[in-house]
This record gives structure tokens, C-alpha cells and sequence, in this order.
């Protein structure tokens, strides 16, 4: 009987390992579908990261043009300023002109 007893504690024993187990394998599964997605997400991140990065450049050589094209543009309305302020106070045509470099 005691024999009997300890075969049924025994298999009680081995029936909750093995309901251990599969619940681990159940949770690594989950980790591993997780995993999967995360790493998916990741190559998105990085793929849009890229292009926002390469839009960036893009937006800084514009500026730059942007500036380039302005400065022009800021010195002819400096020089005409000067040009109106010499022709109030001396009451006379310059004999500058503006010239665009």
C-alpha cells in the first residue's frame, strides 16, 4: 500500500512538471512571437529613421541655396536704403548704382 502511495505521489509529482513545462513552452512561444514583432518594429524604425535622416540633408542643402539666393537679395536692399538716403540728403542723384555681384 505504502509502495501504491508513493507511486501516485510520484506521478502527481511528474504530471505537475510536466504542466510546468508546457506552460513554459506556452510563455516562450509568447516571447518568441514578441521577440519577432519587436525586431519587425525595429527594421520599420530604422527604415523610416533613413528616410527621415535623408530629408533632413535634403531640407539643410535647401537652406543653404536659400541663403545663398537671400544674401544677394539683402545687400541690393541695403545699397538702394543708402542710395534714397544719399539722394534725400544731398538732394541729387547718386553716382553709385547698384551692381549684383
Amino acid at each position: 500500500m505504502e509502495e501504491n502511495n508513493r507511486r501516485v505521489a510520484r506521478i502527481e509529482l511528474l504530471k505537475a512538471i510536466e504542466e510546468k513545462y508546457t506552460r513554459r513552452d506556452v510563455e516562450k512561444d509568447e516571447f518568441k512571437a514578441k521577440i519577432e514583432e519587436l525586431e519587425k518594429n525595429m527594421t520599420d524604425i530604422v527604415a523610416e529613421n533613413a528616410e527621415l535622416r535623408s530629408r533632413v540633408v535634403k531640407l539643410e542643402q535647401d537652406i543653404v541655396e536659400l541663403k545663398k539666393e537671400l544674401e544677394p537679395k539683402k545687400n541690393r536692399k541695403f545699397q538702394e536704403k543708402c542710395i534714397l538716403i544719399a539722394q534725400v540728403l544731398l538732394g541729387e542723384e547718386p553716382i553709385v548704382e547698384y551692381r549684383p555681384p
